[in-house]
Parts: structure tokens; C-alpha cells; sequence
């Protein structure tokens, strides 16, 4: 079921939790809100359920408006943080639910909950109760009492935030299997961007109530349209500047460091304009030659050994220090505090962001 919303204005007093929100969340497909603490996705998907009444705009379940339609009414499922199993059933009287609620003759609910319980791996613990499981086998209990009635949206509201980082890794997958194996629309929302990169096909980044960008996990990381998302998605390095001259393949811009070289990525881009340019840690190399086009000075802050690579923290003259990301380090070649290094960066690997 494809799912819409309109102009959708949620407040709690003074407060704007959603902010005339527009966006269509794609039937059989995996959509996540992702923002900070208090942006409003959470807010989001409660109007979607129908447990949040909108104070404007409209909710579009398929084609029909649902604004006045309560929760149960909506064919929707929602697995809440805290879970909700039920203590005192056991697995399978946990996933059967939802089927006996609806009536369902007793030989569908048996072959129903136990195709779910095998699907999500609990095939032989239909018989434990809550307490007798794991974290993750509990997450899964709440997927499968969810999906077991086939609703036609599946909302998800920060369903991994209470497990550890390994258990996270594992459900997310899980989730993203299970969508991809039963075609259900799913909006998750989250403020993990790693995990709302790992499961979705798109993505809605949400900041003070509005949607700040919307795309695919790629586009959002390579190519944000806003300082807000080039900030929040991914380690990124963001400096404003002012277009110092435009040529028909590349601009020339003023930085608090020094001129720089980017690609010309708009027709729209004026000499003057003001500019942020974003770069990911990962594009610089570190250089011998102390001149050269896109030749940064700097001073080593800090260094960070992170396993795969490792992570420096370098002084190049500005407020915010650059981060420079080198893959593959050989203990014998890591650079001291203090110490001085050119950095490179090339056009191509610079972001321009309107101001």
C-alpha cells in the first residue's frame, strides 16, 4: 500500500513537532525518517498510524484520506520501541494474536504463526514465553505478531534502540530481509544513520519539523542539497565559501584556508555567490609538495586508530578542524601530533552546496 501525506501540521502547544510536511512513501518499499532527537519522526509516523491526530493536512492510505479513521481501522501494524509482548503468552500465542482478534478459523492461525515464527527464526521456541528469550529473539517475536496479518504498511519506531550494537546489526538485516521477502511497505524511523543507510530504499531526513532532503542512501550521502544533511548523513568536513571566479568545467573559491578548485556542478553558479563546500575525510591524500592546486597546510590535533583506518584531526587555520580519513594504516608510517602535512584534495571529490 502506497502511503502520502499532505501538508501534514502536528503541534503540541506551542511547539511545531511537523511542520506542513509533504512526502509519498513508496508501495512495497522501505522508507526511513531519519533526523535528530525532536525533529518530528516519530511525531510523523504516529499521524500515519492514527495515533496522533494531524492539526492540518492529510493522511493517504492508498488513495483514501484516513484523518478521521482510528488505528485499528487502518490496516496498518506499528512495532513500538518497548515492544509490547505480551508476558504471560507464549510465542506463538504472542504472533497468533492478532489473528484470533480478526476471527480467523483456527487452522489459518496455526499455519499463519507458524510460517512467521520460521521466517524470522524462532521455528522451535513457540512454545517459550517472553522472559525465557534473548533481546533479538524478543524483537523478533514483535516482527512476526506484526506481519502475521498481513497489514499493508509496517511502521517501526526506533524498533532496535534497546539492544547492543552487535544485535543491531544482526535485526537490521533481519528486517531488511524480511522486507524485501514480503513486498510490505515499511517506514522506520530512526536516528542512526548507519542503520537507516543499511535497510532502506529511501531515505527522509528530518530537521525541526520538515523534510530537509529526500532520496536513495547514496544520493543523500554523495550528493546532499543542504548544509543540514551534509552535516548529519555520514563524517563530513563543511566549510563556507565565495565563488572567486566560474570557467566552463570548474569554479575557483575563497576559503578561510585559501583558494581551492571544485567541479562546476550548476549553470547557476555566479561569481560572488556564497557557497558551502563539503568534503568526506576519506577524499584527501597526504602529499609531500608543499604548493599545488587544492594543496592544503595544516598541523596534526590528534590521532584516532579506528582498526580499518585511521583518523586525523588537522588544524588548517579555520574554526573547525579538518578531518582526514587514510585507509589501511601501517603502524610504521602514522604521523605525530604537531607535526606538519600538506593535504590534497581533488575537484571532483568537492561539494557544492547552496548557501
Amino acid at each position: 500500500m502506497k502511503v502520502e501525506i499532505r501538508n501534514l501540521t502536528k503541534h503540541f502547544g506551542d511547539l511545531i513537532a511537523v511542520d506542513s510536511v509533504s512526502l509519498t512513501f513508496e508501495d512495497g518499499k522501505l522508507t526511513t525518517l531519519l533526523g535528530p532527537s525532536g525533529c518530528g519522526k516519530t511525531s510523523t509516523l504516529r499521524c500515519i498510524s492514527g495515533f496522533y491526530e494531524p492539526d492540518e493536512g492529510e493522511v493517504y492510505l492508498g488513495d483514501s484520506v484516513v484523518n478521521q479513521v482510528p488505528p485499528h481501522r487502518r490496516n496498518v501494524a506499528t512495532v513500538f520501541q518497548n515492544l509490547g509482548i505480551f508476558p504471560h503468552m507464549t510465542v506463538f500465542e504472542n504472533v497468533a494474536y492478532g489473528l484470533r482478534v480478526k476471527k480467523r478459523p483456527k487452522s489459518e492461525i496455526q499455519d499463519r504463526a507458524n510460517e512467521l515464527l520460521r521466517m524470522v527464526g524462532l521455528g522451535d521456541l513457540g512454545e517459550r514465553y517472553p522472559k525465557q528469550l534473548s533481546g533479538g529473539q524478543q524483537q523478533r517475536v514483535a516482527l512476526a505478531r506484526s506481519l502475521v496479518v498481513e497489514p499493508g504498511v509496517l511502521l517501526l519506531d526506533e524498533p532496535l534502540s534497546d539492544l547492543d550494537a552487535k544485535l543491531r546489526v544482526e535485526m537490521r538485516k533481519e528486517i531488511r530481509k524480511l522486507q524485501l521477502e514480503l513486498k510490505t511497505t515499511m517506514i522506520y524511523v530512526t536516528h542512526d544513520q548507519e542503520e537507516a543507510m543499511a535497510i532502506s530504499d529511501y531515505l527522509a531526513v528530518m530537521n525541526e519539523g520538515k523534510i530537509k532532503q529526500v532520496g536513495n542512501p547514496a544520493e543523500i550521502y554523495r550528493r546532499p542539497d543542504n548544509e543540514f544533511t551534509a552535516r548529519f548523513i555520514g563524517k563530513a568536513n563543511y566549510v563556507n565559501g565565495q565563488i572567486l571566479a566560474v570557467e566552463e568545467e570548474q569554479v575557483s573559491i575563497d576559503l578561510p584556508f585559501g583558494s581551492i578548485l571544485a567541479k562546476r556542478t550548476s549553470d547557476d553558479i555566479q561569481t560572488g555567490d556564497e557557497v558551502g563546500i563539503m568534503f568526506r575525510p576519506t577524499e584527501f591524500s597526504i602529499t609531500d609538495e608543499k604548493e599545488g592546486v587544492n594543496v592544503i597546510a595544516g598541523t596534526l590535533i590528534t590521532s584516532m586508530f579506528l582498526g580499518s583506518l585511521i583518523r586525523y584531526e588537522v588544524d588548517v587555520g579555520m574554526e573547525d578542524n579538518i578531518m582526514v580519513d587514510v585507509p589501511e594504516p601501517e603502524a610504521d608510517t602514522l604521523l605525530t601530533e604537531g607535526q606538519e602535512l600538506f593535504l590534497r584534495i581533488l575537484p571532483d571529490s568537492i561539494y557544492l552546496i547552496p548557501v
